[in-house]
């Protein structure tokens, strides 16, 4: 489990986010989830952005929470504003994309080649002399 969580922590701090969802094209992870993904990633960054200006605008107004109870209940009505701002721009992004010819799946971009290169070989080479000193060194 370490292994893997360590492989996947590497990979998404390399590896550019297109070039990870084309690695999943090409291990035909199928369409629908690899468009899912990649507007749960191009959303993600929109509504935290959208978060962060709604704080600042209720600091703007001069709240502060003097209590949990108080918190809690502006922290819940902040949630439900942003899930409501999110569905309404959800449907207009989807009616925007309607009218530019969206069909259900994302156009193909530029198709790039993924190879293995001699860098890739000697990163796995160093990561399994590594892995291997691990275990021998600590029973």
């Amino acid at each position: 489990v370490t292994i893997g969580v360590l492989g996947m922590v590497v990979l998404g701090s390399t590896t550019p986010f297109p070039r990870l969802l084309r690695g999943f094209e090409l291990l035909r992870v199928p369409r629908l989830i690899v468009v899912i993904v990649a507007f749960m990633w191009r959303y993600l960054h929109v509504l935290g952005a959208e978060a962060g200006r709604m704080q600042t605008a209720r600091a703007a107004r001069g709240y502060s929470a003097s209590s949990l109870p108080r918190a809690a209940s502006s922290t819940g009505a902040l949630i439900s504003t942003l899930f409501m701002r999110s569905m309404e721009r959800g449907e207009r992004v989807y009616l925007a994309m309607l009218a530019r010819g969206y069909s259900g799946s994302m156009p193909a971009t530029a198709v790039e080649r993924l190879s293995l290169r001699p860098a890739d070989v000697l990163f796995l080479a160093a990561l399994m002399l590594a892995l291997a000193l691990v275990r021998v060194l600590l029973p």
